[in-house]
């Protein structure tokens, strides 16, 4: 590592670092879209916050920090099978992953049955919706409803500008 340029306010800073092609130009993209974005305006449609991109990596946050809570709180049964299929089918639609019925189950947190009753409420209201799998006809997958992916960003964008308000 070489300091080339070292103000209190700046410090430029050299180092060498073996990346795969792929990864370098993925994050040069990121730091394209980040490097003019105010932190803070979140909440504006349009804006380097409010990328799918940046929402589906708040909605894992929500969910993980969902599960990080059932280890501190041991015994304590939460229950929020939609919010959390909803946030999982989120994050897939993002990265445009398949989520099959078994998986979105496990990702709900709640027994299989419980969960099963869960997914056919969704799909009943017209929440979900099933579709064969492409590649293994044996297996179902599940999609959100496109007006859910619009309301979902909206509420995730609205808790982001929140969250770095409050932070700030």
């Amino acid at each position: 590592m070489t300091v080339i340029f070292d103000d209190s306010a700046d410090c430029l800073v050299e180092v060498q670092v073996r990346l795969p092609l792929a990864e370098v130009r993925r994050l040069t993209r990121i730091v394209e879209k980040t490097a003019d974005a105010d932190p803070v305006s979140f909440g504006t449609p349009g804006r380097i916050g409010d990328t799918p991109e940046n929402l589906a990596a708040y909605a894992r946050l929500i969910l993980q920090a969902r599960r990080k809570r059932d280890t501190f709180f041991a015994g304590i049964e939460f229950g929020e099978p939609a919010w959390d299929m909803l946030l999982d089918l989120y994050v897939a639609h993002c990265e445009g992953a398949n989520v099959s019925i078994s998986s979105l189950a496990a990702a709900s947190a709640v027994p299989q049955t419980t969960a099963m009753r869960w997914i056919e409420t969704m799909v009943a209201k017209g929440h979900f919706t099933r579709c064969p799998d492409r590649v293994d006809g044996r297996r179902t997958n599940v999609i959100l409803h496109p007006r859910l992916i619009d309301t979902i960003e909206r509420y995730l964008t609205d808790m982001r500008r929140r969250a770095v308000a409050t932070l700030s």
